[in-house]
């Protein structure tokens, strides 16, 4: 994997493996073909568990943000 600036090693290494990008790029074109914003879809998901009280939003940039919105 090509390694990307301002990225720690210890992300490169464990979350942003192969697998786990194909699997997030699955999971993107399930909500897209179902006219759903990938992010919306993500914390949707994570909300619709009920054992989960709120999604902590981990944001870097104001697009980021208001995709939350």
């Amino acid at each position: 994997m090509k390694a990307v600036p301002g990225l720690h090693k210890r992300l490169m290494e464990s979350e942003f493996r192969p697998e786990n990008i194909q699997a997030a790029e699955a999971i993107a074109a399930h909500a897209k073909k179902r006219g759903i914003d990938p992010t919306a879809f993500a914390v949707a998901w994570v909300l619709a568990n009920p054992l989960v009280t709120g999604a902590i939003a981990g944001l870097r940039t104001l697009a980021q943000w208001e995709s939350y919105l």
